[in-house]
């Protein structure tokens, strides 16, 4: 926390919107996302199937919420998960709480990709919603199977042909509720499939909540 707080002194963050320093996101860039009404359900609206019972997004995948994004993935600025988090909280956090969700599960990747990242930006998303919320986390819900490519290289055509494969631990999802995490959603089939193996090992409700969604 010392380190934390004189690391702020010393290089204090820097607003992404505007570049003014002092947080992440300044209090008139936050304005500034093309933010998603929680109440209304768009995925119905766009006829996206994930086989869940919800999916929750705080913002659509666009400026400032796709260069948040792009900073974390590749950048490594994992601050800014965090700053995801607040915004998931931000958007739709109470809908979440009364949800009686017994595990927030982020979207796994890849062991060769997550030996190359160093990290999954769910799981650092998921770790600070679970702070949020009073939530747990748990990593050890899902694992991912599969060996392709990155989605960010693919088109939507090729996302949704080629789907990843999951397998999920029925020790932890049997009878559970389950908040599946990520940071975007485009066509929902990497929340459908990690959803059906959830589904398969015993969860009895699943939900998803994002950061940013592609609409459209």
């Amino acid at each position: 926390m010392a380190f934390r707080w004189l690391a702020n002194i010393i290089a204090p963050p820097i607003c992404i919107g505007c570049g003014w320093p002092g947080s992440w996101l300044c209090k008139s860039c936050h304005s500034h996302l093309t933010w998603i009404d929680s109440q209304i359900d768009w995925w119905s609206l766009i006829n996206l199937d994930a086989g869940v019972a919800k999916i929750w997004s705080a913002t659509e995948y666009v400026d400032l919420a796709k260069e948040i994004v792009v900073r974390v993935k590749y950048q490594r600025q994992f601050a800014l998960c965090q700053l995801q988090a607040k915004i998931m909280m931000l958007a739709y956090g109470k809908y979440i709480q009364e949800a009686g969700i017994d595990w927030l599960v982020p979207i796994p990747i890849t062991t060769a990709r997550q030996r190359w990242r160093g990290f999954n930006q769910a799981a650092l998303i998921a770790k600070h919603l679970s702070n949020y919320t009073n939530i747990s986390y748990n990593l050890k819900a899902l694992r991912r199977l599969d060996h392709g490519t990155a989605h960010a290289k693919k088109n939507r055509q090729q996302r949704q042909a080629e789907l990843p494969m999951f397998e999920a631990n029925p020790v932890v999802c049997q009878g559970k509720t389950i908040c599946l995490i990520d940071d975007v959603v485009t066509t929902g089939s990497t929340l459908k499939t990690a959803a059906g193996a959830c589904r398969q090992a015993g969860a009895s409700q699943i939900f998803a909540a994002t950061f940013a969604a592609t609409i459209g």
